[in-house]
Protein backbone atom coordinates (compact mmCIF):
# COMPACT_ATOMS: atom_id res chain seq x y z
CA UNK A 1 0.00 0.00 0.00
CA UNK A 2 1.34 3.48 -1.06
CA UNK A 3 -0.07 6.62 1.13
CA UNK A 4 0.81 9.91 1.05
CA UNK A 5 0.37 12.49 3.70
CA UNK A 6 -0.09 16.32 2.61
CA UNK A 7 0.63 18.11 6.07
CA UNK A 8 2.38 21.30 6.80
CA UNK A 9 2.38 21.10 10.70
CA UNK A 10 5.69 18.61 11.48
CA UNK A 11 4.06 17.26 14.84
CA UNK A 12 0.45 16.64 13.04
CA UNK A 13 2.27 14.53 10.07
CA UNK A 14 4.58 12.14 13.10
CA UNK A 15 1.17 11.71 14.70
CA UNK A 16 -0.81 10.09 11.55
CA UNK A 17 2.41 8.17 9.97
CA UNK A 18 2.94 6.60 13.85
CA UNK A 19 -0.91 5.45 13.72
CA UNK A 20 -0.31 4.29 10.03
CA UNK A 21 2.88 2.41 11.11
CA UNK A 22 0.90 1.11 13.67
CA UNK A 23 -1.80 -0.22 11.79
CA UNK A 24 0.34 -1.47 8.99
CA UNK A 25 2.47 -3.79 12.16
CA UNK A 26 -0.90 -4.39 13.51
CA UNK A 27 -2.14 -6.37 10.18
CA UNK A 28 0.77 -7.74 9.08
CA UNK A 29 0.77 -4.93 5.59
CA UNK A 30 4.04 -3.65 3.83
CA UNK A 31 3.34 -0.10 2.59
CA UNK A 32 5.19 3.11 1.90
CA UNK A 33 4.08 6.73 3.65
CA UNK A 34 5.56 9.93 1.22
CA UNK A 35 5.17 13.03 3.31
CA UNK A 36 4.44 16.33 1.64
CA UNK A 37 4.46 19.85 3.23
CA UNK A 38 1.59 21.35 1.10
CA UNK A 39 -0.82 20.74 -1.42
CA UNK A 40 1.76 22.35 -4.21
CA UNK A 41 4.51 20.06 -2.91
CA UNK A 42 2.19 17.25 -4.47
CA UNK A 43 0.84 18.27 -7.18
CA UNK A 44 4.08 18.93 -8.50
CA UNK A 45 5.21 15.60 -8.43
CA UNK A 46 1.68 13.87 -8.71
CA UNK A 47 2.17 10.24 -10.83
CA UNK A 48 -1.20 9.21 -9.69
CA UNK A 49 0.57 6.10 -7.48
CA UNK A 50 -0.94 6.29 -4.63
CA UNK A 51 -3.85 3.96 -2.66
CA UNK A 52 -4.77 6.53 0.41
CA UNK A 53 -4.13 10.05 0.12
CA UNK A 54 -4.55 12.44 3.72
CA UNK A 55 -5.18 16.42 3.20
CA UNK A 56 -4.53 18.79 5.30
CA UNK A 57 -7.83 20.86 4.53
CA UNK A 58 -5.84 24.48 5.53
CA UNK A 59 -2.43 24.86 4.19
CA UNK A 60 -0.95 28.24 3.41
CA UNK A 61 0.63 27.41 -0.42
CA UNK A 62 -2.21 25.00 -1.16
CA UNK A 63 -4.80 23.70 0.76
CA UNK A 64 -5.70 20.07 0.67
CA UNK A 65 -9.42 20.94 -1.26
CA UNK A 66 -7.74 22.54 -4.33
CA UNK A 67 -4.95 19.79 -4.40
CA UNK A 68 -7.30 17.19 -4.37
CA UNK A 69 -9.17 19.21 -7.27
CA UNK A 70 -5.76 19.46 -9.62
CA UNK A 71 -4.87 16.07 -8.99
CA UNK A 72 -7.94 14.65 -10.21
CA UNK A 73 -7.71 16.56 -13.27
CA UNK A 74 -4.73 14.75 -13.27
Amino acid sequence: MKIAIVEDNEANYLTLKQHIDSFFKAHNLIGTIDYYPDGLALVNSFKNNYDIIYFDVEMELMDGMTAAKKIRQI
